[in-house]
């Protein structure tokens, strides 16, 4: 009997997490997946689209809105720029009309003839703007 009890234990478990981690294209992580997909193509009105009007980035210690992001992206629309990303969500919270997210972001980055892996761990808040998640905020830590 402990063992079918551990074992439904562990199945529940399973099935919670793995529900908490789904991309639905209405979820909170989608809102992130698009956003990255937007600057995976150098597509400012697509990236804005998934920002809050206050947003802020915090990345490399400096704080940054939508249009320091998108001026500092810019110069990439002159290169031959390329952008693949992956992210791993590891947690997504949702309360009423805020929820954060936590996951891995690696991209695959080439300019010309230069290819580089980058990898952060990131967090960002969102909130709910109209039935639909906008990003808020976005915290991001290089990993080595």
């Amino acid at each position: 009997m402990k063992t079918l009890i551990a074992i439904f234990a562990t199945l529940l478990i399973s099935l919670t997490a793995f529900g908490q981690n789904a991309v639905t294209p209405t979820s909170p992580q989608a809102t992130v997946v698009r956003f990255f997909d937007a600057i995976a193509v150098l597509d400012d009105p697509a990236m804005r689209a998934e920002l809050t009007n206050d947003f802020t980035l915090v990345e490399h210690a400096q704080v940054l809105n939508a249009d320091s992001l998108t001026k500092g992206l810019a110069p990439l629309k002159a290169k031959n720029f390329k952008r693949v990303n992956k992210i791993d969500f590891v947690k997504t919270d949702e309360i009423g009309d805020a929820a954060w997210v936590v996951y891995y972001n690696t991209a695959e980055v080439t300019i010309g003839e230069l290819h580089r892996t980058v990898k952060w761990l990131e967090s960002a808040a969102l909130v709910k703007q109209g039935g639909k998640w906008k990003i808020k905020l976005l915290h991001s830590s290089d990993l080595k």
